[in-house]
């Protein structure tokens, strides 16, 4: 994947770009969220990722929308299946050169929807 992700990104024919990296998942079943494995393997994905943005921004494309996110958590020992929150609990990370949503504001566990003059405010707990 890693490979293939930039000369991809400065292609012009594509509306959605999907790269599925199964290293971290990989590397959790087989060793465990807390191995040093798994330390080495984000902080190889931490590479690829501030590349990815840093190539959005150079490049100038402000119609891009960078998505990041899991499908799942995980326990201790690697397994997923359950319904706890370490299995169902998934990060997501959104980047865009442009502001996506200036009419919100986030604070962690809360986004709030600025307050028009004369309107009540819309609140989503996460």
């Amino acid at each position: 994947v890693m490979k293939h992700l930039k000369p991809e990104l400065h292609r012009d024919d594509w509306d959605l770009l999907v790269a599925h990296f199964l290293g971290v998942d990989h590397v959790g079943h087989r060793y465990g969220p807390s191995n040093p494995a798994m330390e080495s393997k984000l902080l190889q994905m931490n590479t690829v990722l501030e590349d990815l943005v840093n190539e959005i921004t150079s490049r100038d494309m402000t119609d891009t929308v960078l998505f990041v996110f899991g499908d799942h958590g995980m326990t201790d020992d690697g397994n997923h299946g359950g319904a706890s929150e370490d299995e169902v609990g998934a990060a997501l990370f959104v980047y865009s050169p442009n502001p996506i949503l200036s009419n919100i504001e986030s604070t962690p566990g809360t986004i709030k929807k600025k307050k028009a003059p004369g309107k009540s405010e819309n609140e989503i707990h996460l």
